[in-house]
């Protein structure tokens, strides 16, 4: 098979270090199909297409399961790989709300978007400290079973340690040698108010693309804010 020799890219994303290349011709292609295919049926483009017409091709490792990205990680990549295929700047037509005036700008994408990742630490609630094996990670569903009981055995799974302070002192309850029934039941039995507290907690760690541009109108001076971060409105401007 003839193919072009395409260079290879690294894509910093916290601690992850991917491997990609630019788009081709033939992405492009697809991409515009699958624009022009839900025009037509007045279908919204969803993550998922953008991820299997974009992202996969691109970057040979997803398509095996060894690599799991979370949506942020992935909008990320995305980004990435679209200042190396297209250009690290965004051309958009704004209409100022107040005012209509109509203005054309040019904006940097590492000036505007950013990949902010989220802590990772003991979740504490009361006397309660809970160590897990890796921070939550949004997924999209792949099973039957409901969203909360899928998110639910996710917590579970990756919980490694739990400590509670009785009488004062720290005392192990999980550790790794622990059944994934015993922490179960564990978790079951503490106070609902109390899990809530803690799922609140293991949801919150969670990293973002963050792409807020305060634009301010060059005729009236209306000022508002524009998210670039947005998947999939700019990949292609």
């Amino acid at each position: 098979m003839l193919t072009y020799n395409t260079k290879k890219y690294i894509s910093k994303i916290g601690d992850l270090s991917i491997e990609f290349s630019e788009w081709t011709s033939k992405d492009q292609t697809n991409y515009l199909k699958l624009i022009e295919s839900s025009e037509k049926l007045n279908k919204e483009i969803t993550e998922k297409d953008i991820i299997n017409t974009l992202l996969v091709p691109s970057v040979p490792e997803l398509k095996s399961t060894k690599l799991k990205l979370s949506s942020a990680q992935k909008k990320k990549l995305l980004i990435d790989i679209r200042k190396i295929s297209i250009s690290e700047f965004i051309e958009d037509n704004v209409s100022c709300p107040s005012c209509g005036n109509k203005d054309d700008i040019k904006l940097k994408i590492d000036d505007i978007i950013s990949y902010k990742q989220a802590s990772y630490e003991p979740i504490s609630v009361d006397d309660i400290t809970i160590t897990l094996k890796e921070k939550y990670i949004p997924n999209e569903l792949t099973s039957n079973k409901s969203v909360i009981s899928f998110i639910y055995e996710d917590f579970i799974n990756k919980i490694e340690y739990v400590t509670q302070t009785i009488d004062g002192e720290e005392t192990e309850i999980i550790t790794p040698k622990n059944k994934t029934k015993d922490i179960k039941e564990f978790i079951d039995s503490i106070p609902s108010k109390m899990f809530n507290d803690i799922f609140e907690k293991y949801q919150s760690m969670v990293d973002e693309v963050v792409g807020d541009y305060i634009y301010q109108c060059p005729k009236c001076g209306h000022k508002e804010t524009l998210d670039y971060s947005v998947i999939p409105d700019f990949l292609w401007v």
